[in-house]
């Protein structure tokens, strides 16, 4: 009795080992190149087979791979991985294939891995034809801090031309240093992350890369508006054609005083406007309002309304009334004074001072008022009723300095 159970266990063990043998053997992965437009084998390319997790929607540039195998085509463009491991979709890892094609990367899209599948990738030649360029998707995250508003944005670049767009390459001033991605002006502390090179202007992004037919490359921008209202509007012009557009809120915040907006409200024309958890992909734990739309036109703009922000609404364009009307009142007071004053010499010199003196002071403000601008410590629209005012009180001085000095001769 006792040999016969002995023998019925080791069958069992036997019978259940036979499949974990079976998945445990290595896989064997096949590999394509060809070329886009003529169809032809890609002889002796270098081959690169990787497994990675799959890219997060917010990651500019691809994960690391797990592993990696080298290799080369033969004579029909074809080569063949053996040995590949078979766990790798037990690990949540995916397969793609990479080559290099005069200086260009071409890459295969990512699989999930399974014994004797084919990875096909197709390489095109360089050119300079950004006709095919658009923006496949754009998504707006915005983000409440205390006194502005952090944007972050996602941009998905496709190339639908059958040429590879070197941005490098690309003729004419605008592109000189590489592909343009124009921001509104109050935007702050602009930066770019992405593959290639990226430099920032001002409110003016540039990127330095390559983007193959049919692939797309992740860019992510990100800076800052200057928030002192409930309210925040906001327009941005778009410089290429764009398929999807997304705008995303988080309702919880990392503003210590307001860690929730329970009373914000998105509206945008022409979009769909959606709001709670999970919504467009994002996280289930997380509330979110949001609002999405289809294609945008290049040269065209897409704007929203951000309401119920925890800013109390700002005094500063009725202070500069005040100080316009202070500033009309002093020059009515000035020049009855100075018509008493002007029959003597001495008068009008002293006058002329004065005079120059407040015009030195108001030109001072307004240097002031640019670094504040830049800084960011002002609104582009308190800038602008600030300037104003400045300007208008200089006008007159600079006119009753004109008078005197024309008095004086």
């Amino acid at each position: 009795m006792k040999s016969f159970i002995s023998v019925f266990v080791s069958l069992v063990v036997i019978a259940t080992a036979a499949p974990v043998f079976a998945q445990n053997e290595a896989h064997s992965i096949t590999v394509t190149v060809t070329h886009g437009i003529t169809g032809d084998a890609i002889a002796n390319a270098p081959l690169f087979l990787r497994a990675a997790r799959p890219r997060g929607p917010f990651e500019p540039t691809a994960p690391k791979p797990a592993k990696e195998w080298a290799g080369f085509t033969d004579a029909s463009g074809k080569a063949t991985f053996a040995g590949v491991d078979a766990d790798l979709a037990q690990r949540g890892l995916r397969l793609h294939a990479a080559t290099v094609h005069n200086g260009v990367k071409f890459e295969s899209p990512a699989i999930t891995p399974a014994n004797g599948v084919n990875l096909a990738i197709k390489v095109y030649e360089k050119g300079v034809d950004a006709s095919g360029l658009v923006i496949a998707n754009l998504r707006t995250v915005l983000e409440i801090w205390e006194g502005y508003v952090v944007f972050t944005q996602f941009y998905t670049l496709k190339n639908n031309a059958q040429t590879v767009l070197d941005t490098s390459l690309l003729p004419g001033a605008e592109f000189e240093r590489g592909l343009p991605i124009n921001l509104p002006i109050e935007a702050k502390g602009v930066q770019l992350n992405g593959p290639g090179e990226t430099v920032v202007i001002e409110s003016t992004a540039y990127w330095k890369g390559m983007l193959a037919p049919s692939q797309t490359v992740q860019l992510q921008a990100r800076f800052s508006v200057t928030a002192r209202d409930p309210a925040l509007i906001y327009e941005q012009f778009v410089d290429y054609p764009i398929e999807n557009v997304e705008i995303v809120v988080p309702v919880q915040t990392r503003f210590a005083k307001v860690p929730r907006l329970d009373k914000a409200s998105l509206a945008a024309p022409d979009f769909e406007m959606l709001s709670g958890k999970g919504i467009m992909g994002l996280r289930d734990d997380m509330e979110f309002l949001a609002a999405k739309r289809g294609a945008i036109e290049k040269g065209k703009s897409f704007k929203f309304k951000l309401d119920g922000l925890p800013f109390e609404r700002s005094m500063a364009p009725w202070a500069v009334l005040g100080v316009a009307l202070f500033f009309a009142t002093g020059v009515l007071v000035f020049g009855r004074r100075e018509m008493k004053v002007a029959a003597s010499t001495k008068g009008r010199e002293e006058i002329l001072a004065a005079l120059r003196g407040e015009r030195d002071a108001l030109f001072e403000e307004l240097v002031i008022l640019e670094r504040e601008l830049s800084e960011g410590t002002i609104s582009p629209r308190e800038h602008e009723l600030e300037t104003i005012a400045i300007k208008e009180r200089l006008a007159l001085i600079m006119k009753k300095i004109g008078d005197v000095e024309t008095s004086m001769s």
